[in-house]
């Protein structure tokens, strides 16, 4: 029985491409194989020669999304708008190429479950999918087949094929190891498995990126970006040539090369940039966390912050944890025998709510974090208080307990709405007896400035997103 041929995927990069040797390698080519391109990035005087050649069945062309973008990080946002943007391109890429696309790659092979359904709604027959989990195709959705290609050749593991990524180089070498085969005929020949792996396999391990504390703040940040340009959009005075510039540079974003851990935040904040420039905002800071910062990170619904360094009082709070569960907003506090009091700012606007602290406290806060609504938690219960006209104003008792170091307490989603990721806080702990200072979640100075006992410092809320 004859073995079944490996296919061969390349993914040019098309700013970097020599494209008049790119066609002679497809001219002399002795295989066959599969091209990997988006019609918005390819110079429309070569789409002539890449028409024919799939026409003649030396190449077979198959669909990018311009910058090659992390599709689970545009899912979280809109998947019925990432959906419309895979079928713009699909539709560029018939205009260009005068056939449909063959298949679908997408950046750093990561798919999430929104992704795989909208490809199989919209006919795809396979995408591409990391190696190692099977070595023959499965059913990823519907119609829609999962062909598992290695980016290493030889294969370090199972595949049904390999990625020449790197260049007309890698290309030449793959090619004088053939025989290959196209991805789609690797896929129709194969018997493919009828259940999927338990988890999505993808190159370099790209589905486990946004999970990272420093993707999941980059992650942040471009959502915080793509809800600036959508407010822009609805404004009613969006200049059309703006708002599609401001378009472009978000998928710039986007690219997948943004999210790789340890990536280098430079290009991702310059492409953030050009998207705030075109709506006329300043764009917000994109920095690591600085010796004595509060680490912070984007949960699947809430954010976390963890201390800095600095008060070595017991009642200390290690760590803040704020997540919608169920309708509701969660709170867990991590720190030994405290009462807590933790002011929430909703809106970001200063001189929108309170800076005035409450139990006669006489810190103030920032008027650019000025609260609206605030948790009092402690021995002798706990209550939620509203920031008005006048004075705050108690609203209703609230579940609160100790449990294992960490105090927890439940707030009314009914009345705090929106993603507690985007709120900034202010966390004040005390001894739960009473009679100790309080202890403060903030920066190594901030910290400092609240024990030293000097005149009352005025505080900073803690954000997911540092604001310049």
């Amino acid at each position: 029985m004859t073995a079944a041929l490996l296919a061969l995927l390349f993914l040019p990069d098309p700013a970097a491409l020599d494209w008049a040797a790119f066609s002679a390698a497809v001219s002399s080519a002795p295989h066959r194989f599969t091209v990997a391109l988006s019609a918005e990035e390819t110079p429309e005087v070569q789409r002539a020669w890449l028409k024919e050649a799939a026409a003649s069945g030396r190449i077979e062309l198959a669909l990018r999304l311009p910058h090659d973008p992390l599709l689970p990080l545009l899912n979280r946002r809109s998947p019925a708008a990432a959906a419309e943007g895979l079928a713009a391109s699909r539709a560029a890429f018939r205009a260009a190429f005068g056939v449909e696309p063959a298949g679908f790659v997408a950046g750093g092979a990561a798919l999430d479950e929104a992704s795989r359904r909208a490809l199989a709604a919209q006919g795809f027959a396979w995408t591409a999918a990391g190696a190692g989990a099977y070595s023959r195709p499965w059913r990823a959705a519907g119609t829609l087949l999962a062909v598992p290609l290695s980016p290493a050749f030889p294969p370090s593991e199972p595949a049904a094929g390999v990625v020449a990524s790197s260049g007309l180089p890698a290309l030449a070498a793959a090619l004088a190891a053939g025989p290959w085969t196209t991805v789609g005929a690797a896929a129709a020949a194969a018997e493919p498995f009828g259940i999927a792996p338990s988890s999505w396999p993808a190159w370099d391990g790209a589905e486990t990126w946004l999970e990272s504390t420093a993707t999941r703040k980059a992650s942040a940040y471009f959502t915080r970006a793509a809800d600036a340009l959508a407010r822009f959009q609805s404004s009613g005075h969006a200049a059309e040539d703006r708002l599609e510039r401001g378009t472009e540079a978000l998928r710039s974003a986007a690219a997948v090369r943004h999210f790789r851990p340890g990536a280098p935040p430079e290009p991702l904040a310059a492409a953030v940039a050009a998207v705030y420039k075109e709506i006329g905002e300043p764009a917000p800071g994109l920095e690591g966390d600085a010796p004595g910062a509060v680490e912070a990170a984007l949960l699947a619904n809430g954010v976390e912050f963890r201390n800095a360094e600095g008060s070595t009082v017991p009642w200390r709070p290690a760590s803040l944890r704020v997540e919608r569960v169920s309708g509701d907003v969660a709170v867990t506090v991590r720190a030994s025998s405290a009462a807590a009091a933790l002011y929430i700012d909703l809106n970001g606007l200063a001189g929108i709510g309170s800076t005035r602290l409450m139990a006669g406290r006489r810190e103030a806060l920032r008027a650019r974090d000025a609260w609206e609504f605030a948790a009092l938690v402690g021995p002798s219960g706990a209550a939620l208080w509203r920031v008005g006209t006048g004075e705050p104003g108690r609203l209703e008792d609230l579940k609160a307990e100790s449990v294992d170091g960490e105090l927890r307490f439940v707030l009314p989603g009914k009345r705090l709405r929106g993603n507690p990721s985007g709120w900034g806080f202010l966390l004040l702990t005390t001894p739960a007896e009473g009679g100790g200072p309080a202890a403060l979640l903030g920066s190594a100075e901030d910290q400092k400035k609240l024990s030293a006992g000097g005149p009352p410092p005025v505080l900073k809320a803690v954000r997911l997103l540092s604001e310049r």
